[in-house]
Formats: structure tokens, sequence, C-alpha cells
């Protein structure tokens, strides 16, 4: 019966060892870059634009997460970003989430 109790708490305690010392994996860093973005703020650009192909391997709402992080006011005196943010990802190929506030 000992032998019992001793071989279970052994598989036990290796269990938790597993559980609580195996590495996680990272999540694969952004290709969000605010130097590439700064094409994005300068009108026009097309889906082959540096602007567009950075953001082609982003879903819609990164896309406008990373568009929202990098917006630095321009002499184009836009009042509000949403609406430069959705010309420019409707430039390349992508929509604007709905209710999405910078």
């Amino acid at each position: 019966m000992a032998s019992n109790f001793q071989g279970f708490t052994t598989v036990f305690l290796l269990s938790l060892n597993l559980l609580f010392f195996t590495p996680v994996l990272a999540p694969p860093p952004s290709s969000c870059s605010g130097r590439e973005l700064g094409d994005c703020f300068s009108l026009p650009s097309d889906q082959n634009s540096p602007c567009c192909r950075q953001l082609s391997g982003l879903t819609d709402l990164e896309a406008a997460d990373c568009l929202c992080a990098n917006f630095v006011p321009t002499t184009l005196r836009v009042p509000e970003p949403n609406i430069l943010i959705q010309l420019i990802l409707e430039r390349c190929g992508k929509q604007l989430p709905p209710d999405h506030n910078c």
C-alpha cells in the first residue's frame, strides 16, 4: 500500500514539475514598425507601397491599431484621425473595424 502511495506521489510531483516549468513560447513580434509607416500618412498610396506591404500580414483590427499607435498629426490638419486611417486602410484593401477609435 505504501509503495502505491509513493508511486502516486512521484507521478503527481513530476506532473506538477512539467506543468510549471515547461517553457512557454512567446507570441511572434508584431510587424507594426513606425519607421516604415511614415509612408502611410503621405497619401496617396497603393497596395504595392511599403505601407501596404507592412500592413498586409495583419488583420484589419491589428492594422488599424498599428496605424493609430503610429499616427502623428501632419500638416493635413485632419480633425479626426479615424478618417485618415480609414482612407489608408481602404487603399491597402482593408476595412476599419466598426466602432474603432484611435
